[in-house]
């Protein structure tokens, strides 16, 4: 059977040609149209950083750069709003060279109690950014799954900005749905006040369910006054009284 598609074939020296022929071929496939579909060109993936080598060969990123070359690209479907992670990361570029860096100062300005389990949880998050973006080369910023991460370090940071020894995770459904704090920590100024508009909200729903009960009360309790003997009303104590004298 023939194959209807055309097939390059090409013999080359895999010790000395290998690694041009390869690169060749992957521009020649960016440069390509397509014949068919909505999508007529291969693009960058927005996801994704270049990989940088150092001397020796090993993937060599540092964070600041790194967070340096990330652009967001907007998306009809993302999953949260607002998006934080590009803000949050220049944030952490400010205070310190990565996300690791960050948290150790944030520990050490919030005197946060030993133990506490924010710490610990704060950490490993804060490794799990780092190795995305220096070693796996991810542009996190266009990725759904570490816009919630660092709405997670974000949470713990506003939790214990007051009182470190007892922290407060009101709102959180709304953070989990930059600015720089006292003690180092970094929360994003517009998921500050997207919360603080959400949680306004809650407290009107709130005060109106309290209202609405209240004149209810008011309501049950209008319906009996005036009605039957003692109520100082017409037809009370007080007519009878008179029209016996």
């Amino acid at each position: 059977m023939v194959n209807p598609r055309p097939v390059l074939v090409k013999q080359i020296d895999l010790a000395t040609e290998l690694d041009a022929f390869c690169e060749e071929r992957i521009r020649l496939a960016r440069a390509s149209l397509a014949a068919a579909g909505s999508d007529t060109a291969v693009g960058d993936d927005v996801r994704t950083l270049s990989v940088h080598y150092a001397a020796d060969g090993s993937r060599s990123r540092t964070f600041k750069g790194s967070v340096a070359e990330m652009f967001e690209v907007d998306f009809e479907d993302f999953p949260f709003a607002p998006r934080t992670c590009k803000s949050y990361c220049r944030e952490i570029t400010k205070l310190a060279e990565c996300s690791m860096a960050q948290h150790l100062s944030w520990v050490q300005k919030s005197k946060i109690p030993d133990g506490d389990r924010a710490i610990h949880e704060d950490e490993l998050l804060s490794r799990v950014i780092d190795m995305a973006v220096t070693y796996d080369g991810l542009c996190i910023v266009n990725l759904a799954c570490f816009e919630l991460i660092v709405r997670r370090k974000q949470l713990l940071a506003e939790a214990h900005v007051r009182n470190p020894g007892a922290p407060s995770y009101e709102g959180a459904e709304h953070f989990m749905g930059t600015g720089s704090r006292p003690g180092g920590a970094i929360v994003v100024r517009e998921l500050v006040d997207h919360v603080a508009d959400r949680m306004a909200a809650d407290a009107r729903i709130l005060k109106e369910k309290r209202k609405q009960n209240e004149y209810r009360q008011l309501q049950g309790g209008g319906e009996g006054r005036g009605r039957g003997r003692g109520r100082g009303g017409r037809g009370g104590p007080q007519t009878s009284a008179a029209e016996g004298n």
